[in-house]
């Protein structure tokens, strides 16, 4: 394959994994709070049996600190769709002209095949 058509082929490969970027970016925010609800507190300790009032205060400060973590989460989330989004637009404004090198790259790759390969 020839330059124009590579690099029309991977502005497609790219534009794929954007989108999968972007798709996977949504869920920052779910996923860094999540990591904190998903500790459990029992209260039993080694030496001691915490009270019911210190597994409140500790929930009380993991609810917090989940809240803290799903706004780092969005932060996270807008920043890496920002980046995506300038990319995306990067690659609007070459795709017109990348498609039209592909196309007739592929016109004359076309009548290469159909005149047998060798010149007719």
């Amino acid at each position: 394959m020839r330059d124009a058509l590579a690099k029309f082929m991977a502005a497609g490969r790219r534009l794929t994994e954007i989108e999968e970027m972007a798709k996977a970016a949504e869920y920052l925010p779910t996923s860094y709070a999540n990591a904190i609800e998903r500790v459990a507190v029992s209260g039993e300790g080694y030496y001691s049996r915490a009270t019911p009032e210190d597994i409140e205060r500790v929930k009380a400060a993991q609810k917090a600190l989940a809240a803290e973590e799903r706004r780092r989460g969005e932060i996270d989330r807008d920043d890496k769709l920002r980046a995506l989004g300038l990319e995306l637009d990067a690659i609007r404004v070459t795709l017109p002209g990348l498609a039209a090198a592909a196309s007739i790259e592929l016109g004359a790759i076309a009548r290469r095949m159909m005149g047998g390969g060798n010149g007719r």
